[in-house]
C-alpha cells in the first residue's frame, strides 16, 4: 500500500515545478484543473463551472493557488495547501 503524501512532498513537487520552469526561461508556470495541479499540490477543484482556478509557480516566490471564494475552505485544506498564499 502507497503512503500517504505529506505537504512537505507537494512542497518538493512545486519547487521542481518552478525550477524547470526557470530553466526554461519562464518566469514561472500556470497550472490548470486537472492531473497536474492535483500531483503538485494536492488540490481536485470541487465544481468546473468556468470560474478561475489555477495555481502559479515561481521561482521568484510562493505558489499561489487561485479558487473561487466558495471554495477556499476546501483549498486550504489540501495536503500541499501548507506552502501557498
Amino acid at each position: 500500500m502507497a503512503s500517504p503524501m505529506r505537504c512537505g512532498d507537494y512542497e518538493r513537487r512545486m519547487a521542481r515545478a518552478a525550477r524547470a520552469a526557470e530553466d526554461a526561461g519562464l518566469a514561472g508556470m500556470i497550472v490548470t484543473p486537472g492531473p497536474l495541479m492535483v500531483w503538485l499540490c494536492g488540490y481536485t477543484p470541487v465544481h468546473f463551472r468556468g470560474l478561475v482556478t489555477a495555481l502559479v509557480v515561481s521561482p521568484q516566490g510562493r505558489p499561489q493557488l487561485l479558487v473561487p471564494a466558495d471554495e477556499r475552505g476546501v483549498a486550504e485544506r489540501a495536503v500541499g495547501s501548507g506552502r501557498w498564499s
